[in-house]
């Protein structure tokens, strides 16, 4: 049986995954390649909860298959779990990265922390489970982590022009801003939000517009 220190390890990690090293190139888009706010609710995710769905339940034993289930509920889209194959979940390496912005961006950030934690003897870490939308069937095309869907389908969609929002793929970092001067003046504005959004996130350098008007 697992201890306490371990549980707490996993929990923080299903909180949080630090994605240093994900960093990616980006420019943003420009005026006409951007989609605007009502196009682009509709191409994001709605979803408001989501959903674990296992890809390698065989790894991991009965009671923490019953143990995520439980917990599923909490989760964030887009996310990712990444274990040490015969480690289990409990094992240091453990990782997960949740509300990022997309499937493989979290994928890519869990695997990295795993990978990172585990021995040079184990063997390379495996994604052990996806966290989409609930009832997810795949891209509409434009995918948001939970957070920023909801804040681009409500505030967002709710400002003043000019306006603009934009995502960091490698952080799960967004920022929007709007009744600006002009698009520009909104592109740079929502790139600086999304650079830094404060409290525990880290800063992020690949942030790139994804909607404007």
């Amino acid at each position: 049986m697992a201890d306490h220190g371990r549980r707490g390890r996993w929990r923080a990690a299903l909180a949080w995954a630090a994605a240093a090293g994900l960093a990616t190139l980006a420019t943003a888009g420009t005026a006409g390649e951007l989609p605007g706010a009502a196009q682009a609710a509709r191409m994001a995710p709605t979803a408001g909860r989501a959903e674990l769905r296992l890809l390698h339940p065989e790894l991991i034993e009965a009671k923490d298959r019953k143990l995520l289930a439980r917990a599923s509920a909490s989760f964030k889209y887009f996310g990712a779990m990444a274990i040490v194959p015969g480690r289990g979940i409990w094992h240091r390496a453990a990782a997960a990265a949740v509300d990022y912005h997309g499937i493989g961006p979290a994928r890519a950030a869990a695997l990295a922390v795993c990978n990172a934690r585990r021995a040079a003897s184990d063997k390379p870490c495996v994604i052990l489970a996806d966290i989409v939308p609930k009832g997810w069937k795949g891209s509409r095309g434009l995918d948001l982590s939970q957070d920023a869907s909801a804040e681009l389908r409500g505030k967002f969609r709710r400002a003043r022009r000019h306006k603009a929002f934009a995502i960091s793929p490698a952080t799960g970092n967004f920022g929007w801003a709007g009744g600006q001067a002009s698009l520009d003046d909104a592109l740079r504005a929502a790139r600086a939000a999304c650079a830094d959004m404060g409290g525990e996130r880290p800063k992020a350098e690949d942030c790139r517009a994804v909607a404007g008007e």
